[in-house]
C-alpha cells in the first residue's frame, strides 16, 4: 500500500475547499464564480485521489485497508483510526464521484438562487415552497462581504423557527 494517509487526504481535503471558498473576497458575483471553480476542482482533485484508493485496493484482501491510526488522548483512551474495507470502497467512489456531478448540474441553478435565495424573507419565493423558506447555506457562503457568516446562521435560525412555528 502506501505510506501516505490518502483516506484522511480524501475524508479532509473538502474541507480545505471551504476554507478557501470562505477566504475568497470581491464583489459579489466574483465571489460566487470564485466559489463555483473552487468548489469544483476541490470535488474533482478529492475524486483523482479515491481513483488512488480504488485501483490501490486488494479485493482478496477481507480486512481493513489503507490503516490510519494516530494517539490523540492517549491519557482518556482515544486515538484516530481509519481504514477501508470491501463494503465501504464503493461508497467512498461513488460518494466523490457524485460531488464534481452535483456542482456541475447546479452551476448554473446557483445563478438563479441569487434572486432567489438573497433575502431570506423573500416572500414570492416562500409562496412557491409552500410557505417554507429554505435557505441556501452556498449560496450564502459565496458571496461576498464580511457578513457572510452572519447572513448564514441568520438563515438557519430564521428557516428552523418557521419550521418550528409552522408544525405547532
Amino acid at each position: 500500500m502506501t505510506d501516505w494517509p490518502i483516506l484522511s487526504i480524501v475524508t479532509f481535503l473538502p474541507l480545505a475547499g471551504v476554507v478557501m471558498i470562505l477566504a475568497v473576497r470581491g464583489e459579489e458575483a466574483l465571489v460566487a464564480r470564485n466559489a463555483r471553480w473552487v468548489a469544483l476542482w476541490t470535488s474533482l482533485v478529492t475524486f483523482a485521489v479515491s481513483l488512488v484508493l480504488w485501483f490501490g485496493f486488494d479485493p482478496g484482501n477481507p480486512g481493513f485497508q489503507f490503516e490510519e491510526r494516530a494517539e490523540w488522548l492517549p491519557e482518556l483512551g482515544m486515538s484516530y483510526h481509519m481504514g477501508v474495507d470491501g463494503i465501504s470502497m464503493p461508497f467512498v467512489l461513488l460518494s466523490t464521484l457524485l460531488i464534481p456531478i452535483c456542482v456541475l448540474a447546479s452551476w448554473d441553478a446557483v445563478k438563479w438562487v441569487e434572486g432567489a435565495f438573497g433575502d431570506v424573507n423573500n416572500r414570492h419565493f416562500r409562496d412557491e415552497t409552500n410557505g417554507r423558506g429554505n435557505g441556501s447555506a452556498f449560496h450564502l457562503l459565496s458571496q461576498g462581504g464580511s457578513s457572510r457568516i452572519t447572513r448564514l446562521s441568520n438563515s438557519v435560525v430564521a428557516t428552523n423557527t418557521e419550521y418550528n412555528l409552522e408544525f405547532y
